[in-house]
C-alpha cells in the first residue's frame, strides 16, 4: 500500500511538473505567433514579443509591444536631443518634441492598458505613432527644403511599426 501512495505521488508530481513546466513556454509561443499573425509586420511582432516576453495573455502582448516602442521613442528623443544641442535646426528642434510627445503618448498607453482601458490605449498608441510622423512633416515645411534624414526615416519607421503593431494588438482586447 505504501509503494501505491508513493508511486501515485510521484506520478502526479510528474504530471504536474511536464504539464506546468513546457506548456508555458509553448503556450507563449504560440500566442505570440497566432497574435503577431493578424498584425501588419509579423517577423518584426514575432523577433520583437519572443526576445522581450513570457506572458500568456493579449493584453501582456500588448504591454511588452508598447514598452519596446517606447524604448524606441525614448532612444530617438534622447538622440534628437544630443543632435540639437549641437544645432540651431529648428526641424531637428521641432521633431525632438515630437517624439518626446510620443514617449508621453506610449506611457499613457501602459497606463490604459494596466486598466484595462482599451480603448484609451488604442488612442494613445495611434497618438504616439502620429508625433514620430509629424517629425518628417517639420522637414517639408523649412524653406528652403532640407532633406529628411535617412537616420530619422529609420527610426520613425521603426516606430510606426511599432506602434501599428501595438494598435493591432490592442484592437484585438476592444473586441
Amino acid at each position: 500500500m505504501a509503494s501505491l501512495t508513493k508511486l501515485l505521488t510521484l506520478s502526479i508530481t510528474l504530471i504536474y511538473y511536464f504539464s506546468s513546466s513546457s506548456p508555458s513556454t509553448a503556450t507563449t509561443s504560440d500566442l505570440i505567433h497566432q497574435t503577431c499573425n493578424t498584425t501588419a509586420y509579423y517577423d518584426l511582432c514575432v523577433s520583437s514579443l519572443q526576445s522581450s516576453t513570457t506572458t500568456t495573455t493579449k493584453a501582456g502582448l500588448a504591454t511588452a509591444i508598447v514598452t519596446i516602442a517606447m524604448s524606441n521613442a525614448t532612444n530617438t528623443s534622447s538622440y534628437l536631443s544630443s543632435t540639437t544641442s549641437s544645432s540651431s535646426d529648428p526641424a531637428l528642434k521641432s521633431c525632438s518634441a515630437r517624439y518626446a510627445e510620443a514617449c508621453a503618448a506610449l506611457h499613457g498607453t501602459l497606463d490604459a492598458l494596466a486598466v484595462e482601458m482599451y480603448d484609451y490605449a488604442y488612442l494613445q498608441a495611434s497618438a504616439a505613432g502620429e508625433c514620430a510622423r509629424t517629425c518628417r512633416e517639420a522637414f517639408g515645411r523649412r524653406r528652403p527644403k532640407v532633406a529628411y534624414p535617412a537616420e530619422l526615416a529609420r527610426r520613425e519607421e521603426g516606430l510606426a511599426r511599432l506602434c501599428t503593431i501595438a494598435l493591432q494588438i490592442i484592437n484585438q482586447l476592444v473586441v
